[in-house]
């Protein structure tokens, strides 16, 4: 069966994420001590093996979008002012960067913590982000599988672990509630496949805005 050109692509799809990002690694740790049967995707340099794109299409804008700086992945660098398009409506610099290398099977880790600028729809989703993943396209927002990274410092409630399901997949999810994650062992049962968001664990310990790295693992 012939695939799609994207098909199995990684892409941090980024809203309005002021953030950076490290050690991103997969195909089965990180770029400072590799394990045994992991390939780093990042080389803490610059962005060879990645694409970048934005909503506005415009090529020279989502460089300074996405930015190596002091060996990790910036979103809204140091050319970037501490406000951007803020609450416009515009969005334009969403967008994201996805591998150019496909994958199937996969454990795919990465590092992650928050800025301090605000661009785009701030006001609505605050710090957020996401990882898609088996995506089969490349526009903005593609078609695949989410897995969120989002902080809601208004609630301080974390949203890192969600997971979004597209209608074109077909999973068993566990959920005591209809929407939180929970395994057969705490309560949970099986559910019928649904699209929309489904909550992670409330109980995932996390970093919010205190400068401090989150560490996360998708095993696909």
């Amino acid at each position: 069966m012939t695939r799609p050109a994207f098909s199995h692509a990684l892409a941090f799809a980024l809203v309005c994420l002021p953030c950076a990002i490290r050690g991103i690694a997969a195909a089965a740790t990180t770029p400072r001590s590799p394990a045994p049967g992991f390939v780093s995707l990042f080389n803490g340099k610059n962005l060879d093996g990645w694409k970048l794109k934005i909503r506005s299409g415009d090529a020279e804008l989502a460089k300074k979008v996405f930015r190596v700086e002091d060996g990790a992945i910036h979103v809204f660098g140091k050319d970037f002012p501490g406000e951007y398009e803020l609450n416009t409506g515009g969005n334009q610099t969403h967008g994201m960067i996805y591998t150019t290398k496909s994958y199937s099977k996969f454990i795919f880790r990465f590092d992650y913590k928050w800025g301090k600028k605000k661009a785009n729809n701030f006001s609505d989703f605050q710090y957020d982000a996401g990882c898609y993943y088996h995506v089969t396209d490349d526009k903005i927002w593609p078609v695949g599988i989410e897995f969120q990274i989002r902080y809601n410092h208004v609630a301080n409630q974390n949203h890192t672990g969600d997971f979004w399901s597209p209608p074109t997949t077909k999973i068993q999810w566990y959920s005591a509630d209809g929407m939180t994650f929970a395994l057969p062992s705490a309560g949970g049962r099986p559910q019928p496949f649904k699209k929309g968001e489904h909550l992670a664990l409330a109980t995932t310990p996390y970093h919010g805005l205190d400068g401090e790295w989150n560490t996360c693992e998708l095993i696909a």
